[in-house]
Protein backbone atom coordinates (compact mmCIF):
# COMPACT_ATOMS: atom_id res chain seq x y z
CA UNK A 1 0.00 0.00 0.00
CA UNK A 2 1.92 3.24 -1.05
CA UNK A 3 1.65 6.63 0.81
CA UNK A 4 -1.18 8.42 -0.57
CA UNK A 5 -3.90 5.52 -0.02
CA UNK A 6 -2.56 5.23 3.22
CA UNK A 7 -3.14 8.85 3.79
CA UNK A 8 -6.20 8.53 1.94
CA UNK A 9 -7.47 5.90 4.77
CA UNK A 10 -6.09 7.77 7.40
CA UNK A 11 -8.24 11.08 5.98
CA UNK A 12 -11.53 8.55 6.02
CA UNK A 13 -11.18 7.12 9.16
CA UNK A 14 -10.57 10.78 10.90
CA UNK A 15 -13.85 12.10 9.29
CA UNK A 16 -15.82 8.29 10.16
CA UNK A 17 -14.56 9.18 13.34
CA UNK A 18 -15.82 12.82 13.67
CA UNK A 19 -18.65 11.59 12.41
CA UNK A 20 -19.97 8.59 14.55
CA UNK A 21 -18.91 11.71 17.94
CA UNK A 22 -21.19 14.11 15.74
CA UNK A 23 -24.10 11.63 15.02
CA UNK A 24 -24.15 10.47 18.69
CA UNK A 25 -23.90 13.25 20.14
CA UNK A 26 -26.13 14.83 18.17
CA UNK A 27 -28.65 11.62 19.06
CA UNK A 28 -28.15 12.55 22.92
CA UNK A 29 -29.01 16.19 22.84
CA UNK A 30 -32.50 15.13 20.76
CA UNK A 31 -32.72 12.47 23.73
CA UNK A 32 -32.40 15.52 26.12
CA UNK A 33 -34.60 17.89 24.68
CA UNK A 34 -37.42 14.98 24.64
CA UNK A 35 -36.51 14.73 28.69
CA UNK A 36 -36.77 18.27 29.09
CA UNK A 37 -40.02 18.61 27.07
CA UNK A 38 -41.54 15.40 28.49
CA UNK A 39 -40.74 16.18 31.78
CA UNK A 40 -41.89 19.94 31.76
CA UNK A 41 -45.12 18.66 30.70
CA UNK A 42 -45.57 16.20 33.15
CA UNK A 43 -44.82 18.84 35.72
CA UNK A 44 -47.41 21.48 34.14
CA UNK A 45 -49.84 18.23 34.31
CA UNK A 46 -49.34 17.64 37.44
CA UNK A 47 -49.75 21.19 38.92
CA UNK A 48 -53.19 21.74 36.40
CA UNK A 49 -54.46 18.70 37.93
CA UNK A 50 -53.69 19.95 41.47
CA UNK A 51 -55.54 23.15 40.18
CA UNK A 52 -58.34 21.57 38.81
CA UNK A 53 -59.05 19.93 42.53
CA UNK A 54 -58.47 22.84 44.34
CA UNK A 55 -61.52 24.95 42.23
CA UNK A 56 -63.40 22.14 43.14
CA UNK A 57 -63.51 22.49 46.80
CA UNK A 58 -63.98 26.28 46.73
CA UNK A 59 -64.80 29.33 44.21
CA UNK A 60 -60.68 30.22 43.60
CA UNK A 61 -60.17 33.52 42.52
CA UNK A 62 -60.12 34.90 39.53
CA UNK A 63 -55.98 34.42 38.86
CA UNK A 64 -55.97 31.09 39.96
CA UNK A 65 -58.23 29.80 37.60
CA UNK A 66 -56.53 31.97 34.41
CA UNK A 67 -52.92 30.17 35.81
CA UNK A 68 -54.68 26.84 35.72
CA UNK A 69 -56.06 27.53 32.55
CA UNK A 70 -52.78 28.90 30.84
CA UNK A 71 -50.76 25.98 32.59
CA UNK A 72 -53.22 23.60 31.05
CA UNK A 73 -52.81 25.03 27.58
CA UNK A 74 -48.75 25.53 27.82
CA UNK A 75 -49.00 21.44 28.83
CA UNK A 76 -51.58 20.87 25.84
CA UNK A 77 -49.02 22.62 23.54
CA UNK A 78 -45.90 21.02 24.99
CA UNK A 79 -47.24 17.46 24.75
CA UNK A 80 -48.30 18.43 20.84
CA UNK A 81 -44.48 19.80 20.23
CA UNK A 82 -43.24 16.66 21.99
CA UNK A 83 -45.33 14.86 19.38
CA UNK A 84 -44.89 16.53 16.26
CA UNK A 85 -41.01 17.00 16.55
CA UNK A 86 -40.57 13.23 17.49
CA UNK A 87 -36.94 13.78 19.41
CA UNK A 88 -36.56 10.58 20.76
CA UNK A 89 -37.15 9.23 17.38
CA UNK A 90 -34.85 11.34 15.95
CA UNK A 91 -32.50 10.73 18.37
CA UNK A 92 -32.61 6.87 17.55
CA UNK A 93 -32.06 7.42 14.31
CA UNK A 94 -28.76 9.59 14.36
CA UNK A 95 -27.44 6.87 16.92
CA UNK A 96 -28.15 4.59 14.47
CA UNK A 97 -26.04 6.48 12.03
CA UNK A 98 -23.13 7.11 14.78
CA UNK A 99 -23.06 2.74 14.94
CA UNK A 100 -23.01 2.51 10.82
CA UNK A 101 -19.79 5.21 10.76
CA UNK A 102 -18.44 3.26 13.44
CA UNK A 103 -18.42 0.08 11.19
CA UNK A 104 -17.13 1.91 8.78
CA UNK A 105 -14.13 3.45 10.83
CA UNK A 106 -13.61 -0.18 12.08
CA UNK A 107 -13.50 -1.27 8.57
CA UNK A 108 -10.80 1.52 7.47
CA UNK A 109 -8.66 0.22 10.93
CA UNK A 110 -8.64 -3.07 9.63
CA UNK A 111 -7.81 -2.62 6.28
CA UNK A 112 -4.82 -0.53 7.57
CA UNK A 113 -3.80 -3.27 10.15
CA UNK A 114 -4.44 -6.01 8.03
CA UNK A 115 -4.08 -4.40 3.96
CA UNK A 116 -5.77 -6.96 1.11
CA UNK A 117 -2.92 -9.06 -0.72
CA UNK A 118 -3.40 -7.38 -4.37
CA UNK A 119 -4.18 -3.72 -5.19
CA UNK A 120 -7.48 -5.03 -7.23
CA UNK A 121 -8.68 -5.88 -3.31
CA UNK A 122 -7.69 -2.91 -1.67
CA UNK A 123 -9.51 -0.63 -4.45
CA UNK A 124 -12.61 -3.13 -4.32
CA UNK A 125 -12.37 -2.83 -0.47
CA UNK A 126 -11.93 1.27 -0.61
CA UNK A 127 -14.53 1.36 -3.02
CA UNK A 128 -17.14 -0.57 -0.88
CA UNK A 129 -16.28 1.48 2.09
CA UNK A 130 -16.78 5.08 -0.19
CA UNK A 131 -20.17 3.78 -1.19
CA UNK A 132 -21.06 3.27 2.15
CA UNK A 133 -19.58 6.89 3.36
CA UNK A 134 -21.45 8.15 0.35
CA UNK A 135 -24.87 6.97 1.38
CA UNK A 136 -24.43 7.36 4.92
CA UNK A 137 -23.84 11.00 4.26
CA UNK A 138 -26.06 11.38 1.48
CA UNK A 139 -29.51 9.89 3.79
CA UNK A 140 -28.00 11.33 7.30
CA UNK A 141 -30.36 14.27 9.30
CA UNK A 142 -28.66 17.63 9.62
CA UNK A 143 -26.37 18.12 12.52
CA UNK A 144 -27.02 20.85 14.70
CA UNK A 145 -23.88 23.44 14.15
CA UNK A 146 -23.57 23.95 17.64
CA UNK A 147 -23.25 20.60 18.91
CA UNK A 148 -20.95 19.81 15.52
CA UNK A 149 -18.51 22.93 16.49
CA UNK A 150 -18.46 21.30 20.01
CA UNK A 151 -17.54 17.37 19.37
CA UNK A 152 -15.20 18.50 16.61
CA UNK A 153 -13.46 20.49 19.08
CA UNK A 154 -13.48 17.79 21.32
CA UNK A 155 -11.58 14.71 19.03
CA UNK A 156 -9.17 17.96 17.96
CA UNK A 157 -8.20 18.51 21.41
CA UNK A 158 -7.19 14.61 21.61
CA UNK A 159 -5.64 12.71 19.08
CA UNK A 160 -6.51 8.96 17.60
CA UNK A 161 -6.07 6.15 20.04
CA UNK A 162 -5.41 4.13 17.03
CA UNK A 163 -1.29 3.80 16.49
CA UNK A 164 -1.51 3.02 12.82
CA UNK A 165 -2.83 6.69 12.42
CA UNK A 166 -0.55 8.64 14.73
CA UNK A 167 1.64 9.36 12.38
CA UNK A 168 -1.01 11.07 10.12
CA UNK A 169 -2.71 13.29 12.77
CA UNK A 170 1.21 14.61 13.60
CA UNK A 171 1.43 15.50 9.93
CA UNK A 172 -1.65 17.17 9.92
CA UNK A 173 -0.99 18.96 13.31
CA UNK A 174 2.31 20.22 12.17
CA UNK A 175 0.60 21.35 8.70
CA UNK A 176 -2.05 23.16 10.72
CA UNK A 177 0.36 24.96 12.71
CA UNK A 178 2.72 25.41 9.95
CA UNK A 179 -0.33 27.81 8.31
CA UNK A 180 -1.43 29.23 11.62
CA UNK A 181 1.98 30.80 11.33
CA UNK A 182 1.38 31.77 7.74
CA UNK A 183 -1.54 34.61 8.55
CA UNK A 184 0.91 37.73 7.87
CA UNK A 185 -0.06 40.42 5.82
CA UNK A 186 0.15 39.13 1.91
CA UNK A 187 2.11 41.72 -0.96
CA UNK A 188 -0.50 43.14 -3.38
CA UNK A 189 0.57 42.91 -6.66
CA UNK A 190 0.17 45.78 -8.72
CA UNK A 191 -3.05 46.06 -11.02
CA UNK A 192 -4.79 44.52 -8.06
CA UNK A 193 -7.94 46.21 -6.24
Amino acid sequence: MDDSTKKLIADWHRRSRQSQRVQYDTGNHYSRLNSLIGGTTIALSAVVSTGIFATLAADPALWIRIATGVLSLCSVVLSSLQTFLRFEQRADRYRADSARYGAIRRELEQIMAIPPGRDSDLRDALGAIKKQMDDLAQGSLTIPARVKRRAVRDLSAKPRQNVLFTPFDERRAAESDALALDTGPKEVGAGSN
